[in-house]
């Protein structure tokens, strides 16, 4: 049994809490949301730390928070951000940022250029913290899962050069690489403006291959992208 895993769920108080001992395709992706608009913050006078996640969508929170519902076993209600067009959910129980820290490398406070793709998910048949010795089909599969998280809270479609595109923007220069690599190897070509904090797609072709995949997972961004693509108006695009 791995002792850290039995640590992290027990915790000070000794209480054992749910705790997800595999990776999974939801858990994946709840990393890349945290990578993309998550914050760690320690709580003032006491050793423990507070986690929150924003977005200005709210059923992009809502789906969050079914994630977390499913590995962590906690409820955690959506609400409306004071004095911003926002929605977060948010908690102060320690199961959730003791893994993001102790198996996720994630860092406490500002992890503004600074964070990538973890390790579990990047190497995890090299990683004994998690029990997953995932298969190579496997573990693109918990990749492209974690892309989806990152882009889905980071990500935007737009029309770029006449042509529909997905882009994300981000000041971990690190993350932007590790998001070209799983999208190239699930077939996808993001083109690389890293030197502007950036990748987008470039192609009809590759946005359309985002969309096939359900990359941003059914939310309004995924139906945005499906009216670029496909609107009667909008349906002489080149393919490449």
């Amino acid at each position: 049994m791995n002792s850290l895993i039995d640590k992290i769920r027990c915790g000070r108080t000794e209480t054992v809490q749910a705790f997800p001992r595999n990776l999974n395709p939801e858990l994946a992706a709840l990393i890349g949301a945290h990578c993309a608009d998550d914050s760690l913050t320690r709580i003032p006078h006491r050793e423990s730390l507070s986690w929150q996640l924003v977005d200005q969508e709210k059923e992009s929170i809502e789906l969050a928070s079914k994630w977390v519902k499913s590995n962590f076993e906690i409820e955690l209600k959506v609400g409306k951000l004071k004095n911003a067009n926002a929605w977060e959910i948010h908690t102060r129980k320690q199961i959730l940022p003791r893994f993001l820290v102790s198996i996720c490398d994630m860092p406490i406070g500002e992890k503004h250029g600074i964070v990538r793709e973890p390790r579990i998910l990047r190497c995890p048949e090299r990683d004994n913290r998690l029990l997953t010795k995932p298969s190579k089909s496997q573990k693109k599969e918990l990749e492209l899962s974690f892309a989806s998280g990152v882009i889905i809270f980071d990500g935007h479609c737009t029309i770029t050069g006449g042509v529909p595109s997905v882009g994300i923007g981000s000041n971990s220069k690190q993350l932007l690489v590790d998001l070209l690599r799983i999208f190239k190897v699930n077939g996808i070509e993001f083109g690389n403006f890293i030197r502007y904090n950036k990748i987008l797609t470039t192609s009809f072709r590759d946005s359309k291959k985002f969309f096939e995949m359900n990359c941003f997972q059914n939310t309004k961004k995924q139906r945005k992208l499906e009216s670029l693509l496909f609107h009667k108006h909008l349906t002489n695009y080149p393919e490449s």
